[in-house]
This record gives C-alpha cells, sequence and structure tokens, in this order.
C-alpha cells in the first residue's frame, strides 16, 4: 500500500464483481477510494488495515450483524458500478466532450 497517510486512488477490479454477491464484506484497506467505496456501502465494513483494534471492533461487528441478521444488501447502492451503469455513463462523458469541441 502507499506511504500511510497518503489516500490510495485504487480500487480493485475484483471488489466490483464481488459487490453484488450481497454478502458481508470486511475490508481492512488504507484510506482512500477502496475504503469510500465500502464505507458507503451496508454490507460492508472497511477500516484502517494499520489498526489491529480496528479491525478486531470491525470484525465482531461485522460478526454480531450477520448473527443478528443485520446484514443489509441494497442493490440500489451497488447500481451505479454495474457495467451497464458505468458504460452509460462513459457515454454521457464522451457526449458532453464531443458537443463542448464542436462549440
Amino acid at each position: 500500500f502507499a506511504e500511510a497517510d497518503r489516500p490510495v486512488p485504487y480500487a480493485p477490479g475484483k471488489v466490483y464483481e464481488y459487490l453484488p454477491l450481497g454478502k458481508p464484506i470486511l475490508g481492512p484497506v488504507p484510506p482512500g477510494d477502496l475504503r469510500d467505496l465500502l464505507t458507503g456501502l451496508p454490507h460492508a465494513y472497511a477500516c484502517d488495515y494499520r489498526d489491529a483494534a480496528a479491525i478486531a471492533r470491525t470484525v465482531a461487528r461485522m460478526c454480531g450483524d450477520i448473527d443478528a441478521g443485520r446484514v443489509r444488501f441494497d442493490p440500489a447502492a451497488i447500481a451505479p458500478f454495474s457495467r451497464v451503469a458505468q458504460a452509460a455513463e462513459l457515454a454521457r462523458i464522451l457526449d458532453g466532450a464531443r458537443a463542448g469541441a464542436g462549440r
């Protein structure tokens, strides 16, 4: 991972394949795009990978939520990350760039 206080602008592609499965996700990760992504999902549990106590608390919270049936999967929360949604967003950006170039 990157330097301790520098956000990592990266999220592995496998994460986007795993998101729609609806399974709880434990993410002991550095600050950055991946943590931001996981923090915004109701079925994901993100924490700082350098903090053993935080990892232990997060694992305990995740296990407690699983045991109590509180893990909530929200398909709408991951919809923007589908290939279809990403292709539509790219098309919108390219259309805007093309329209701007014609001025």
